[in-house]
């Protein structure tokens, strides 16, 4: 999983609004934490859930707020979010978005 920013997708919708961070990645259960630098949820880890479908080029994931328990499953309670990211092609390489 290439992690182009804190939130490979923060200017196309995603609610984590992050230039800088960490991504910690636990590949072998499916489980993400990402932990922004900037904006309201800065320096607190959003935890949660990811999977990627058969392809290779779309990332499902679910997270939970800072505070809030590790999402569990693929649809989003309160207190979290449901994002689909997908690798596009670019003319500098592969973008995660």
């Amino acid at each position: 999983m290439h992690n182009h920013e804190v939130c490979p997708s923060s200017f196309v919708g995603s609610f984590v609004k992050s230039p800088t961070g960490a991504v910690v990645i636990d590949e072998a259960n499916g489980l993400l934490d990402m932990i922004p630098d900037e904006g309201p949820f800065a320096g607190q880890a959003l935890r949660g859930v990811f999977r990627v479908d058969d392809s290779g080029q779309i990332v499902s994931l679910v997270l939970a707020y800072p505070g809030h328990e590790r999402a569990a499953s693929y649809v989003a309670d309160p207190h979290q979010v449901y994002e689909t990211w997908q690798r596009v092609e670019t003319a500098s390489g592969s973008l995660v978005m």
